[in-house]
């Protein structure tokens, strides 16, 4: 069996410095910064029952950056979730794969509000504004209005 110093030595060799330690929590902030801290306020269209929803599921881990505006929009527009980490090696990976039947894939979003799930970090964050804000408005792809009669672009 190996010692938790073998195991803490392993793990400082193989995990890139991009993503342990300082260098990770210094760029993740600086990331947030530059795109305007979005989870830091609440969105101004954010419908004011948000709050009230069933948690939404998403499946990520915390390195990826295709999970992470995900998650902060999930926060700026007020909307309870849970996290399902998939980090490598975690038993969840292979959770999500045997639940969607395709390869891993993140982040991957389940709405037992309106039984919608879906993958892509675009479509998802277009998904959540446009069901989830009075406006029904997605800034997202040329901007786009969710309107009865459909999608509408921004002309």
């Amino acid at each position: 069996p190996e010692t938790p110093y073998k195991v803490g030595q392993r793990y400082r060799d193989t995990v890139p410095f991009q993503i342990r330690g300082f260098f990770a929590i210094l760029s993740a902030g600086m990331a947030a910064i530059v795109r305007g801290m979005p989870s830091d306020k609440m969105q101004v269209d954010a419908r004011p029952d948000n709050w009230q929803m069933h948690p939404l599921v998403l499946w990520g881990y915390e390195a990826s950056p295709f999970v992470r505006p995900v998650r902060e929009k999930l926060c700026s527009l007020g909307l309870p979730h849970t996290i399902v980490n998939c980090a490598r090696g975690s038993a969840n990976r292979a959770a999500l794969t045997r639940r969607t039947g395709k390869p891993f894939q993140v982040p991957y979003l389940l709405d037992p509000n309106t039984g919608v799930e879906m993958f892509e970090s675009v479509d998802i964050r277009i998904y959540l504004d446009r069901v989830y804000t009075t406006s029904g408005y997605s800034p997202l792809r040329g901007g786009s209005w969710a309107t009865p009669e459909g999608i509408v672009k921004e002309k």
